[in-house]
């Protein structure tokens, strides 16, 4: 998890759209859109303004906590009506195998990156708002 997270922080520090799409896979989550990308072609494609919109700057690379299901969803509770929306699409992209890893900005856990496991893989599936 954590090595598959790293190269795709890396990857998006750089602006290196080939390296980021070496640690994605399909459905993806971009930027909290509620339709996720399906395709891999599509994906490219939406990772490219993204990319360009990067401030290497600000992408954190240090990793924090990794929540399973059930700790995202009790990270969650009690949080507002908008907030158990955004839950339920981060559940359906991670299905039973998936994580989020929290990211550590200024010392702190702000903001994850969404990873699941597939044929025995990590991959990147998700970068919630």
């Amino acid at each position: 998890m954590k090595d598959v997270s790293l190269a795709f922080l890396k990857a998006v520090k750089a602006k290196d759209l080939d390296a980021v799409m070496k640690t994605v896979d399909v459905p993806f989550i971009l930027d909290g859109k509620s339709e996720p990308i399906t395709k891999p072609e599509e994906l490219k494609d939406a990772l490219k303004p993204f990319l360009e919109k990067v401030k290497p700057e600000n992408v954190p690379t240090e990793l924090g906590t990794l929540l399973d299901g059930p700790a995202l969803r009790k990270n969650f509770e009690g949080k507002e009506k908008e907030r158990e929306k955004q839950l339920a699409d981060i559940e359906k992209i991670l299905g039973k195998t998936g994580y989020v890893m929290l990211l550590v900005r200024d010392g702190k856990e702000r903001g994850g990156i969404l990873v699941r496991i597939k044929d025995g893989q990590a991959k990147v599936v998700g970068i919630p708002k």
